[in-house]
C-alpha cells in the first residue's frame, strides 16, 4: 500500500523552536489525519519529548507516529527516528556510531544537507560519515534559482543513499507541500525503513519562490 509520510516534524513542545511554533503534537496529528498522512516523525531539537500518549493517539487516527529527536553532533544536526530519551546523549559522531551498533531498530537521516548555517553537513562530511546514516533529506528550502539539493542528489547516487523529501515542519502551511509516498506492506517502523532503504518511495516536493524563502528566513531570524 502507498502511504504519505512526513519524517521531520517540529512541534510546540520543541525546547529550541517551540516559542515560534503555534501547534502542538496533537494538533499536527489531527491535521495530518485530515491530509491523509499515515506516517509522522516528531523530531524536536535537542531533547526527546515524544509522549507515548501521543503515539497511542496517532494510532487512533490511523497514523504511525515515529518518536524521534534532532540531535547536535558538535553543532551538526542529525535526525534519529524510532528512538527513546537515551538518544539525547548522542552528541558527537563517535557516539552516533556506537548508537547505530546498539540500536539497529533506529533510522538516521541527515537533515537540510549543504544548506550552510554551520549546522548542516556539507558534501565533504556526507562522504566522510556516510556509514553513520541511512538516508539524506531532500530539503523543502529551495527555488528554481537556488537549489542546494541538486549537488546532494548527485552525492546520494554516488553513496547509494536514499534522498527523501520532508517538510522540516515549523509552520503547518508546509505540511501538505513536501513529503514522501512510501510503498509498504504494513504500517510498522520496520516496513517504513525497509521501503526507504530499498527506494520504494516517491518524493512530492515543489520549488518555492525566492520571496517565500526570504520571508521564512526573516521569520526564523526574528524569533
Amino acid at each position: 500500500m502507498k502511504v504519505k509520510a512526513s519524517l521531520h516534524v517540529h512541534t510546540k513542545e520543541d525546547v529550541q523552536d517551540g516559542k515560534i511554533i503555534n501547534y502542538t503534537t496533537q494538533e499536527v496529528i489531527d491535521r495530518a489525519a485530515v491530509l491523509d498522512f499515515k506516517v509522522l516523525a516528531v523530531t524536536n531539537h535537542d531533547k526527546f519529548v515524544c509522549d507515548p500518549v501521543m503515539v497511542a493517539y496517532a494510532k487512533t487516527k490511523g497514523i504511525l507516529l515515529l518518536p524521534g529527536v534532532e540531535v547536535r553532533l558538535k553543532r551538526k544536526h542529525m535526525l534519529i527516528l524510532n528512538c527513546g530519551a537515551e538518544a539525547d546523549e548522542v552528541a558527537d559522531f563517535d557516539r552516533l556510531a556506537k548508537w547505530r551498533q546498539e540500536h539497529p531498530e533506529s533510522f538516521i537521516i541527515v537533515p537540510h544537507p549543504n544548506h550552510g548555517m554551520g549546522v548542516s553537513l556539507g558534501l565533504k562530511d556526507l562522504r566522510r560519515y556516510h556509514d553513520l546514516f541511512d538516508a539524506v533529506e531532500h530539503s523543502w528550502f529551495y527555488s528554481r534559482w537556488l537549489n542546494p539539493n541538486k549537488k546532494i542528489e548527485r552525492a546520494c547516487e554516488e553513496l547509494h543513499k536514499p534522498f527523501i523529501a520532508t517538510s522540516d515542519l515549523h509552520t503547518m502551511d508546509y505540511l501538505a507541500g513536501d513529503y514522501a509516498v512510501l510503498d509498504v506492506p504494513e504500517l510498522t517502523p520496520e516496513a517504513v525503513f525497509t521501503a526507504i532503504r530499498n527506494g520504494d518511495f516517491l518524493n512530492v516536493s515543489q520549488s518555492k519562490t525566492l520571496w517565500e524563502l526570504i520571508r521564512f528566513s526573516v521569520w526564523m531570524g526574528l524569533h
